[in-house]
């Protein structure tokens, strides 16, 4: 994975581009998706907790915040593909220190960017959502079903114009 400039979108795309490419030489013929989901806050893209210290350092910066998760979308079918990105603003109410203790010895969220599962114990944090759901419970589903689509459409009009 990389980071580019501190620009949460920018990355998230490059990332799922570049997860979809490398896997294209060995399934030329299927379609492939890739997808990368970034939180940033205050400028700051924030990854997926390195330890418990880590982990309480992020939900302290997510505390009575809005930050934002950007994910990536990258479809690739042959010689075709297509780059889109969904963005979700999240509010987060005040976390008291107990409940982040509590959150992080549940070991919910180590492996998720941003620290927090919102489909989990996490959603309790949650104040507001701006934006698909589904971008902030781990896949942008809408987003991708259009894609194929319009990936499909595409397909469909080169194999009409040989």
């Amino acid at each position: 994975e990389i980071s580019h400039d501190g620009n949460p979108v920018q990355t998230a795309v490059l990332n799922a581009y570049g997860k979809a490419k490398s896997l294209q030489k060995d399934y030329y013929k299927s379609i492939i998706i890739g997808l990368d989901t970034i939180v940033e806050i205050d400028g700051e893209i924030i990854g997926k907790p390195e330890n418990k210290k880590h982990h309480k350092i992020i939900l302290k910066k997510l505390s009575d915040k809005t930050h934002r998760v950007a994910s990536g979308i990258a479809i690739l079918y042959k010689e075709v593909f297509l780059i889109d990105y969904v963005v979700t603003y999240v509010a987060f109410r005040e976390i008291l220190n107990v409940e982040i203790e509590d959150y992080i010895s549940s070991n919910e969220g180590l492996d998720k960017a941003g620290g927090y599962a919102a489909q989990g114990i996490g959603s309790s944090f949650i104040k507001s959502i701006d934006g698909p759901l589904d971008n902030v419970l781990g896949t942008p589903v809408f987003a991708i079903r259009e894609g194929l689509y319009k990936i499909n459409r595409v397909q469909k009009n080169m194999r009409g114009a040989i």
